[in-house]
Protein backbone atom coordinates (compact mmCIF):
# COMPACT_ATOMS: atom_id res chain seq x y z
CA UNK A 1 0.00 0.00 0.00
CA UNK A 2 1.11 3.53 -0.76
CA UNK A 3 0.80 6.19 1.88
CA UNK A 4 -1.55 8.97 0.90
CA UNK A 5 0.04 12.28 0.03
CA UNK A 6 -0.74 14.97 2.61
CA UNK A 7 -3.33 17.47 1.47
CA UNK A 8 -2.08 20.63 -0.19
CA UNK A 9 -2.33 23.70 2.01
CA UNK A 10 -3.40 26.71 -0.03
CA UNK A 11 -1.65 29.98 0.75
CA UNK A 12 -1.77 33.59 -0.32
CA UNK A 13 1.32 35.74 -0.75
CA UNK A 14 1.57 38.96 1.24
CA UNK A 15 4.25 41.46 2.10
CA UNK A 16 5.34 40.71 5.65
CA UNK A 17 3.78 42.75 8.45
CA UNK A 18 5.80 43.63 11.56
CA UNK A 19 4.13 40.84 13.54
CA UNK A 20 5.11 38.31 10.81
CA UNK A 21 8.84 39.02 11.01
CA UNK A 22 9.62 36.85 14.08
CA UNK A 23 7.95 33.88 12.36
CA UNK A 24 9.87 34.50 9.11
CA UNK A 25 13.14 34.81 11.04
CA UNK A 26 12.45 31.57 12.93
CA UNK A 27 11.79 29.75 9.64
CA UNK A 28 14.92 31.21 8.03
CA UNK A 29 17.07 30.31 11.06
CA UNK A 30 15.79 26.73 10.95
CA UNK A 31 17.24 26.33 7.45
CA UNK A 32 20.44 28.23 8.19
CA UNK A 33 19.33 31.09 5.95
CA UNK A 34 20.17 34.79 6.01
CA UNK A 35 17.88 36.66 8.36
CA UNK A 36 19.88 39.62 9.66
CA UNK A 37 18.21 42.28 7.49
CA UNK A 38 14.69 40.81 7.27
CA UNK A 39 12.13 43.61 7.15
CA UNK A 40 8.65 44.37 5.83
CA UNK A 41 10.10 45.83 2.64
CA UNK A 42 12.05 42.75 1.54
CA UNK A 43 10.09 39.82 2.92
CA UNK A 44 7.01 38.07 1.60
CA UNK A 45 5.03 35.53 3.61
CA UNK A 46 2.82 32.63 2.62
CA UNK A 47 -0.32 32.86 4.74
CA UNK A 48 -2.84 30.07 5.21
CA UNK A 49 -6.35 31.10 6.25
CA UNK A 50 -6.39 28.61 9.10
CA UNK A 51 -2.69 28.35 10.05
CA UNK A 52 -1.37 31.88 9.60
CA UNK A 53 2.19 32.36 8.30
CA UNK A 54 3.54 29.02 7.05
CA UNK A 55 6.42 30.15 4.83
CA UNK A 56 8.50 33.16 3.84
CA UNK A 57 10.97 34.43 1.27
CA UNK A 58 13.40 37.33 1.50
CA UNK A 59 14.14 39.20 -1.74
CA UNK A 60 17.28 41.30 -2.19
CA UNK A 61 18.19 43.67 -4.99
CA UNK A 62 21.35 43.04 -6.95
CA UNK A 63 23.62 45.57 -8.68
CA UNK A 64 21.98 44.55 -11.99
CA UNK A 65 18.77 46.41 -12.80
CA UNK A 66 15.75 44.09 -12.95
CA UNK A 67 17.55 41.18 -11.25
CA UNK A 68 16.82 40.04 -7.70
CA UNK A 69 18.30 37.48 -5.37
CA UNK A 70 15.90 35.20 -3.51
CA UNK A 71 18.15 35.30 -0.47
CA UNK A 72 16.27 32.98 1.86
CA UNK A 73 13.14 30.91 1.45
CA UNK A 74 11.54 28.39 3.76
CA UNK A 75 8.39 26.64 4.88
CA UNK A 76 7.46 25.56 8.39
CA UNK A 77 9.32 22.23 8.71
CA UNK A 78 6.27 20.25 9.86
CA UNK A 79 4.32 21.47 6.80
CA UNK A 80 6.85 20.41 4.14
CA UNK A 81 5.58 18.48 1.10
CA UNK A 82 2.20 20.26 1.22
CA UNK A 83 2.67 22.53 -1.84
CA UNK A 84 3.48 25.63 0.18
CA UNK A 85 6.99 26.17 -1.20
CA UNK A 86 5.78 25.85 -4.78
CA UNK A 87 2.95 28.33 -4.23
CA UNK A 88 5.25 30.71 -2.38
CA UNK A 89 7.82 30.67 -5.17
CA UNK A 90 5.34 31.00 -8.03
CA UNK A 91 3.40 33.78 -6.31
CA UNK A 92 6.53 35.76 -5.46
CA UNK A 93 7.74 35.39 -9.06
CA UNK A 94 4.41 36.74 -10.30
CA UNK A 95 4.69 39.70 -7.91
CA UNK A 96 8.26 40.41 -9.02
CA UNK A 97 7.17 40.39 -12.68
CA UNK A 98 4.55 43.02 -11.84
CA UNK A 99 7.35 45.10 -10.31
CA UNK A 100 9.36 44.90 -13.55
CA UNK A 101 11.87 42.29 -12.39
CA UNK A 102 13.06 40.06 -15.25
CA UNK A 103 15.41 37.59 -13.52
CA UNK A 104 15.62 35.82 -10.16
CA UNK A 105 18.74 34.19 -8.73
CA UNK A 106 19.12 31.70 -5.90
CA UNK A 107 22.21 30.17 -4.38
CA UNK A 108 22.71 27.47 -1.81
CA UNK A 109 25.26 25.10 -0.32
CA UNK A 110 26.38 22.43 -2.77
CA UNK A 111 25.50 19.87 -0.11
CA UNK A 112 21.83 20.95 -0.50
CA UNK A 113 21.90 20.68 -4.30
CA UNK A 114 20.17 17.32 -4.47
CA UNK A 115 17.01 18.62 -2.79
CA UNK A 116 17.07 22.34 -3.55
CA UNK A 117 18.46 21.92 -7.05
CA UNK A 118 15.62 19.57 -7.96
CA UNK A 119 13.04 21.87 -6.41
CA UNK A 120 14.24 24.90 -8.38
CA UNK A 121 14.88 22.97 -11.62
CA UNK A 122 11.28 21.76 -11.63
CA UNK A 123 10.26 25.41 -11.48
CA UNK A 124 12.33 26.62 -14.42
CA UNK A 125 15.64 27.56 -12.77
CA UNK A 126 18.92 26.54 -14.40
CA UNK A 127 22.39 26.21 -12.88
CA UNK A 128 24.83 28.95 -13.80
CA UNK A 129 27.67 28.44 -11.36
CA UNK A 130 29.25 26.23 -8.75
CA UNK A 131 31.96 27.83 -6.64
CA UNK A 132 34.65 25.61 -5.16
CA UNK A 133 32.14 22.78 -4.84
CA UNK A 134 30.73 24.69 -1.87
CA UNK A 135 28.01 26.92 -3.38
CA UNK A 136 25.67 26.56 -6.33
CA UNK A 137 23.76 29.25 -8.16
CA UNK A 138 20.61 29.00 -10.25
CA UNK A 139 18.68 31.58 -12.23
CA UNK A 140 15.33 31.94 -13.91
CA UNK A 141 14.11 34.46 -16.44
CA UNK A 142 10.78 35.86 -15.37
Amino acid sequence: MHAEKPAVINVALEKAKPEDLPIAIRIFKHYGGYYEDVNCGNTFVARSESLGVVGAVKVKDTPSKGVVFLATMGVEPHLQKRGIGNQLLEQVIEELRKEGIHKAIVNFRASDAENLGKFFEKRGFVYFYQANKERCGMKRDL
